[in-house]
């Protein structure tokens, strides 16, 4: 079962282009009521909220990386940088990102969103940030030709995921530098008592 819920909110500390902040609520497994009918079971539950930030502000990397200042942001909401592994998730935050018209440069300047896969040992293996490799066979979405780990403007090369915005990847995966840039990006925040009713 699925369900989007779309909430605008504006803060002043931001500049106006990233003055919007929408949110995304995927919901899957079977919802059962407790015997009074109030409240939800988290167990049987599975609801996750999804952020869309648009880019942070250019001096967010004074004290921390710039997909660190991301991951410390959706931390403080609760959550992780989204975890990607299932299409469909995948596919609906694509698909979002383009009808909210956030796929562009009065959001994102920089190309992309970073999402919560990494590749910490800087050798090819990337890991989601809820601890789960990126195995062989399993779903994945690069851009073609990526991840190449590029290390023209860093020695250990790319090695932070991102939602990729140019040359008309429409979000395709692909991996990015860590701090060269701000991007945008996408949190994903667990919302287990948001059932509130029987499928």
């Amino acid at each position: 079962m699925r369900k989007d819920n779309i909430r605008k909110r504006s803060t002043s500390k931001i500049r106006p282009t990233m003055a919007v902040k929408l949110v995304l609520l995927f919901l899957s497994g079977v919802v059962l009521i407790s015997a009074k009918g109030k409240d939800c079971a988290p167990s049987f539950c599975s609801c996750k909220k999804y952020e869309v930030h648009c880019e942070m502000p250019e001096d967010a990397n004074k004290q921390m990386t710039y997909y660190e200042y991301a991951a410390a942001q959706c931390k403080s909401h609760g959550g992780v940088l989204a975890n990607l592994a299932d299409p469909d998730v995948d596919a609906m935050l694509k698909k979002f990102i383009a009808n909210e018209g956030l796929d562009g440069s009065a959001c994102i300047n920089n190309f992309g969103f970073f999402i919560g896969l990494t590749d910490p040992n800087y050798d090819g293996s990337f890991v989601w940030s809820n601890g789960n490799p990126l195995c062989q066979g399993c779903y994945t979405n690069w851009a073609p030709g990526e991840p190449n780990n590029n290390d023209k403007k860093d020695e250990n090369g790319q090695n932070c995921g991102q939602l990729w915005y140019r040359s008309n990847h429409n979000g395709l995966w692909d991996d990015e530098y860590c701090n060269e840039r701000p991007k945008g990006y996408v949190c994903e925040i667990p919302n287990n008592c948001c059932c509130s009713e029987t499928p």
